[in-house]
């Protein structure tokens, strides 16, 4: 797979959510490395990849934990993690963003929702800068997707946001 490839999968991944794309790099990459980088940060005990399925699963505190991680990545100044940024604050799916809209802040986030096979999911997770400050935000919840769900999960976000005071 040429790297004009893998990065038109990555950007319809990210921005647009397109499950083909996610799927297609899992298929491809997921074996290289990704064990050894998991245990590396800790946090193996939740995010072993299941076979059967083609989405990874774990808790908000892992989720806000890999955002953590995903923000020292950003931060570096090279061309990939500034590409990887950008992309990250052009999803066309935020209830974090949505949640926050008249903030004056930067979001990079992904959010994922399903609603079939027996699993029922709403989430959002990413990063907030506002005021030279980064903060991680993590939501998951266990609606099934839809126009109710993104709004709940655009208000929890919202009430997260407005505790910023309290943790400074």
């Amino acid at each position: 797979m040429g790297w004009q490839a893998v990065r038109d999968l990555i950007e319809a991944a990210v921005v647009y959510s397109d499950n083909d794309s996610f799927i297609a790099l899992r298929a491809a990459f997921d074996r290289v490395g990704y064990e050894d980088w998991i245990v590396g940060l800790g946090i193996d005990y939740d995010t072993a990849l299941d076979p059967m399925s083609d989405f990874p699963t774990y808790c908000p505190r892992t989720s806000a934990r890999l955002w953590r991680e995903m923000s020292e990545y950003l931060s570096m100044d090279t061309e990939t993690s500034q590409w990887l940024s950008g992309l990250l604050a052009s999803t066309s799916r935020s209830f974090i963003r949505d949640g926050i809209a008249d903030e004056q802040v930067l979001v990079r986030n992904k959010a994922g929702w399903i609603s079939e096979g027996g699993y029922y999911s709403t989430c959002d997770a990413g990063l907030i800068d506002i005021d030279g400050r980064t903060y991680v935000m993590s939501v998951m919840t266990s609606m099934p997707w839809s126009d109710r769900s993104s709004e709940v999960t655009a208000a929890i976000a919202k009430a997260l946001f407005d505790t910023r005071a309290a943790l400074a």
